[in-house]
């Protein structure tokens, strides 16, 4: 009888346990679709042309594509640097004479550490853009505390089609290269 007693229990609290998995994923969801709904269809504002920088020569100007990716980076972090490196193997899997990527970073020392780590390790040759005085930041109210919710797809008119970083998750990397795809061949 006390075996008995001990599956029920031993049963009961598991059936709790995954309800309240379930119920936290759910809130979490719910939560981060609340984020996110507000930015989509946003027309963004992008940098000025004058603020591109690029470790060589390059004529490229992202701004101009059909399709863009618009990501934050704080430069004076050192981790949120090495995000260039995802960002080039990303980058493969896209054609970038069609999609652009707006790397808009934004530092406390005006880019040095960046620009140090990208001539001596990165070899970054991309465009990026530096947002002195975060002018594109504040013009547009973005939130640097969430993280992952500071990269965004853009249409040609520049409004937001998807929040998310690709770089960190699969499930958003797919969508990322499905909206892409889609875009790319509705002309």
């Amino acid at each position: 009888m006390r075996c008995e007693f001990k599956k029920t229990l031993v049963l009961f609290m598991g059936v709790c346990f995954i309800s309240l998995i379930y119920s936290c994923k759910n809130n979490e969801i719910r939560r981060i679709s609340k984020e996110i709904k507000p930015w989509l269809g946003k027309q963004v504002y992008l940098p000025k042309l004058s603020n591109k920088r690029t470790l060589e020569r390059n004529p490229l100007s992202p701004l101009e594509k059909k399709v863009k990716i618009m990501t934050i980076i704080d430069a004076s972090c050192g981790t949120c640097i090495e995000e260039f490196d995802k960002w080039k193997d990303f980058m493969k899997s896209t054609d970038t004479t069609l999609v652009g990527y707006v790397f808009l970073l934004y530092s406390n020392d005006d880019l040095m550490t960046f620009e140090s780590t990208n001539a001596n390790y990165l070899q970054f040759t991309y465009p990026y853009f530096n947002d002195k005085k975060n002018e594109v930041i504040t013009k547009n109210g973005f939130n640097l505390e969430q993280k992952n919710n500071n990269t965004f797809l853009l249409n040609k008119k520049n409004e937001i089609i998807l929040v998310g970083n690709p770089i960190y998750s699969n499930s958003v990397s797919k969508l990322y290269l499905k909206e892409i795809s889609k875009i790319s061949n509705a002309d």
